[in-house]
């Protein structure tokens, strides 16, 4: 089965809803049999619907329209403060989330999970004034190569995030024995303090392997995702918190915004930075041993990289308009010495020549379309 996917469209996944209200309950009793409703007597801290019915809690897991749904009341200070939280996870009918849902398409889902707690449940609630506490926003395209051969790119991405990331950020690559994240997965999250737990997580994976156990696709594809957790951090950066206010045009503009942020912009600097690093090790090489000068410039920056767990060369093209600028003058001698540079790197330094430049270039389009 060929299966299409919606590429370079700004979607929505997983997401945490509050200030959802319960109007009432038709059969009360039949969920406290269910084991959904508790009820205990003479509790301050009880949600009362709007129809006067009253509860402790109440709690749907996992029903495959509700990932996790729970409702009761708390007491701060003097005042009583009911709550309701909904966790919606994106399921087509294939059984997975590799077609997310638009901000528009969202809304229209929540109208059938309403329904859905009427009609399982026989809980009439209201979703006018539901407020988002988490949204997952991503972006899906196909790649012209297997993910795996996208690793230094990735390294390099991820080298270069802004220091809110990097500072304090975790990056690392979990195996499949990790429940949390599959194998290729590369992600990064701004601080989180114990006063607060508002946070930005950047992460990309292979969307193929991810979904390789329910659907099999022909193609590579990548998943760049944007996870925003907690209400002030999304009113801060999307605008608002009420989802019934989101459009599809602001999530664009803020997914656009990020990339430029996390990925375009840092990458931009990094090239020039690493260029004029590159320039002076090859004016120094060529000073010193000019017999051997090749081989040590390449030598150093390969010891750069292991040092610093991250490419300092994409591929050895990069490094012949940089030649231009060394060598001038002679049109001979400076088609040698690409020559040999490349030769060298072919025969020694093959990851070098995979043209990983260009995947670079690639993931830019993919993210900035």
């Amino acid at each position: 089965m060929d299966y299409v996917v919606r590429e370079h469209t700004v979607l929505l996944d997983k997401a945490v809803f509050n200030k959802i209200r319960i109007k009432s309950i038709h059969n009360i009793e039949a969920l406290q049999d269910r084991e959904i409703i508790t009820i205990k007597q003479k509790s301050k801290a009880n949600y009362i619907t709007e129809s006067g019915q009253e509860f402790s809690s109440l709690q749907i897991k996992g029903d495959g329209v509700i990932d996790k749904m729970v409702a009761g009341s708390k007491i701060l200070g003097n005042n009583r403060i009911d709550y309701c939280n909904l966790s919606v996870t994106i399921r087509r009918e294939d059984g997975t989330n590799l077609n997310c849902y638009s901000v528009a398409e969202y809304k229209e889902h929540l109208e059938t999970v309403r329904q859905h707690l009427m009609d399982e449940y026989g809980i009439e609630a209201s979703f006018d004034n539901v407020s988002l506490k988490e949204l997952e926003i991503n972006k899906t395209f196909r790649l012209e190569h297997d993910f795996r051969e996208y690793h230094r790119v990735l390294e390099v991405i991820m080298w270069n995030l802004p220091s809110i990331f990097t500072q304090s950020a975790e990056f690392r690559q979990r195996l499949k024995t990790d429940e949390s994240f599959n194998t290729g997965t590369y992600y990064a999250s701004t601080s989180k303090s114990k006063r607060s737990d508002h946070y930005l997580l950047f992460k990309v994976y292979d969307k193929t392997r991810s979904v390789e156990q329910i659907i099999m696709l022909t193609d590579s594809y990548m998943r760049v995702e944007l996870k925003l957790v907690g209400a002030d951090k999304i009113e801060r950066d999307l605008g608002t918190k009420l989802f019934m206010e989101l459009t599809d045009e602001r999530v664009n503009d803020y997914f656009s915004e990020k990339m430029q942020k996390l990925i375009i912009q840092p990458y931009v600097v990094w090239k020039a930075q690493r260029d004029k690093f590159v320039l002076d090790v090859m004016k120094t090489q060529l000073q010193g041993n000019q017999h051997h000068w090749i081989v040590d410039t390449l030598r150093t920056l390969t010891d750069k990289s292991i040092k610093e767990n991250c490419p300092v060369l994409l591929d050895v093209g990069e490094l012949m308009p940089l030649i231009d600028q060394v060598i001038t003058g002679d049109r001979k001698k400076r088609y040698k010495i690409k020559k040999a540079f490349r030769r060298q790197a072919e025969k020694y330094e093959t990851v070098l020549c995979n043209g990983d430049d260009l995947k670079m270039d690639e993931i830019v389009r993919s993210v900035a379309s």
